[in-house]
């Protein structure tokens, strides 16, 4: 079934996926890591695991993949 976004899930879904690509461009992320982050975002939409996609959608998710990074 596919997941259904809202505006403001698009807003947020942006500001994760940017705040991965910054972490990777400032280096604080590896190559790696970003596309680790990514695929598991795309998988969980794909797979239409909604629950996995919105737990990326939360600030918090994302803050504490950035201080679980190698650096």
């Amino acid at each position: 079934m596919p997941i259904s976004l809202s505006k403001a899930d698009h807003k947020k879904l942006d500001v994760t996926i940017n705040a991965i690509l910054e972490a990777y461009g400032s280096g604080k992320a590896s190559l790696g890591e970003a596309r680790g982050a990514l695929a598991h975002i795309i998988a969980a939409a794909a797979i239409g695991n909604e629950s996995e996609l919105r737990g990326w959608l939360k600030p918090d998710t994302v803050a504490d993949w950035k201080s679980d990074l190698h650096a």
